[in-house]
This record gives C-alpha cells, structure tokens and sequence, in this order.
C-alpha cells in the first residue's frame, strides 16, 4: 500500500483535466484519514456480529483488490471512491489485525512482538518505497499500482492460508 501512498497525488491529478479541481488534493487528503478511522470505528462495532479474523481476511482481500481497481481508473470521481474505501478497509483490516495480535500475543513478549510488527512495517516500506523508485520511471503509476496490489494479494492469499490452518 505504500506504492498508493507515493503515488496518489500525481496520478489523481493527472486524471483532472482542469487544474481548478486541484482543492480536490486536500479533500482526499482529509478524506483518507477521516475513511481510515471510520474503517477502524467500523472493525470494532462489526466484532460483535463476525470473529475478528474474519474482518481481518475480507478487509485485506477487498484492500487488494481495492488497489487493483485503483491502478485502472481513468475518472477523477471514481479514482477517488476507490480511494477512500481502500483506507477504509485498511483501517478495518488494520484494526482486526492488532486485536489478533494482541489476542495471540502473552503479555509477556506483548511488547516484543509489537516492536517487530513495527519494524516489519516500516522495512516493508522501504523495500516498496525503494523498487518503486528503480522501476517508477520505466512503468506507468498504474502498472507499478497493480504490481503491488497483485503482489500484495499473493502475499495475504499465504497469510490468510496460514491464519485458516491455525484457527481450524
């Protein structure tokens, strides 16, 4: 997801086709952490009704599947619809993904473990962050977009093998 969160701007605002729209950039910009609480807000009210790893598993494989789309969008309203629902479902996604942790985690190495999921984040990020920039110049944003989003589907269809192999 970190390919989105670089490349967003440029890619919206090459979909605008007047740079009057250009105050849209700060609306999706408050929009996106205003979609990533209500995802978050959204994770906790349906723990009641479903078990959390399935909020965990449909919040991730939407978010794929979200970014997929988001890499071929060529209208300005949809680019940002899509937009903002991916962070609403990474926020949802997110938020089931620390109860689990935390569920799963003894109090003990809590914090260990935590310090790990962090680090993991921010390597990951930068693993993105930099084959993006090798490869950024020779593929359109899209095409680096669905790269990542197919990628990241690959990558969560093994978590979401190994978390089902763990909870059955």
């Amino acid at each position: 997801m970190m390919l989105v969160e670089t490349y967003w701007q440029p890619q919206f605002t090459g979909l605008l086709r007047n740079d009057a729209l250009l105050w849209l950039l700060g609306v999706l910009g408050f929009g996106y952490f205003l979609a990533s609480i209500f995802g978050s807000l959204a994770a906790e009210k349906m723990t009641k009704r479903y078990h959390v790893h399935q909020i965990f598993l449909l919040g991730n494989l939407l978010a794929g599947l979200c970014a997929l789309a988001l890499g071929a969008v060529t209208a300005p309203a949809l680019f940002g619809v899509l937009y903002l629902l991916l962070y609403f479902l990474l926020g949802a996604a997110d938020t089931a993904q620390d109860v689990i942790i935390h569920r799963a985690t003894p109090s003990a190495v809590r914090a260990t473990v935590l310090s790990a999921q962090g680090l993991t984040l921010q390597l990951g990020a930068l693993a993105a962050s930099g084959a993006a920039g090798l490869v950024a110049g020779r593929f359109s944003v899209s095409v680096l977009w669905q790269a990542g989003a197919l990628l990241f589907l690959v990558g969560f269809a093994g978590i979401a093998y190994i978390l089902r192999k763990a909870t059955h």
